[in-house]
């Protein structure tokens, strides 16, 4: 999630690399409606995404954190016609814009959306073994869904943290950081823990909002 703002720079890579289709602009415009379109990636973070997915040779992609499906669909269309993808969506309402939208991208066929809170729903989930985990959801838990996804993801898999500069909080000492403690703390960890992780290779990709991304070595 991030600020709208304008930047040529980025805005360029948009039009070049990573074009929207016109589903993909509908979804934009709608998040724009309820004034949360900094709840999505942008469409050149979007390509990123899509590009992982074939690096990976992803058949099996869960997605923590789908609001209206922006990211979903980028990811989808990326996937095999065998492939599946598991979004968790704590909203209901939003849960079923997005289903409206995979259906209109046509890749509904490809995606399973479980309503509720994520860490329940990943408790579910907690026997199978996935090829891509990207993780945008609540921030104060995202060491949470890091620690899940590192036991999940299977072997030269990849875990994606969106937001990893937290707004441009995460470099900041606590006492000056516009979030609150727990998200500030949850951050930073997350960052930590998978650039030292035994068995991961990680970097951070320096987007606006930051992506941190590890592949599993072992």
């Amino acid at each position: 999630m991030r600020e709208s703002q304008k930047n040529p720079r980025l805005d360029y890579i948009d039009q070049v690399f990573a074009p929207e289709s016109e589903v993909l602009k509908k979804v934009r415009q709608e998040a724009q409606n309820l004034d949360r379109e900094g709840m999505q990636v942008q469409a050149f973070e979007g390509q990123i995404l899509k590009l992982l997915v074939h690096l990976a040779r992803a058949k099996n992609i869960l997605e923590v954190g789908t609001f209206l499906g922006y990211s979903s669909i980028w990811m989808a269309e990326a996937l095999p016609e065998d492939g599946r993808m598991t979004c968790l969506e704590k909203s209901e309402e939003n849960a079923q814009k997005a289903q409206s939208f995979f259906e209109q991208a046509g890749v509904s066929h490809k995606v399973n959306v479980l309503c509720g809170d994520a860490e329940e729903n990943l408790q579910q989930l907690a026997k199978e073994e996935f090829d891509l985990i990207f993780i945008d959801a609540n921030k104060a838990a995202y060491e949470r869904y890091l620690d899940w996804s590192m036991q999940r993801v299977r072997v030269g898999g990849l875990i994606v943290g969106d937001n990893t500069f937290l707004f441009g909080n995460v470099y900041l000492p606590q006492e000056e950081a516009k979030v609150s403690k727990n998200q500030w703390s949850a951050m930073r960890a997350f960052n930590q823990k998978l650039a030292e992780a035994p068995g991961f290779v990680s970097a951070m990709l320096p987007t606006d909002e930051g992506m941190t991304i590890g592949m599993r070595l072992n």
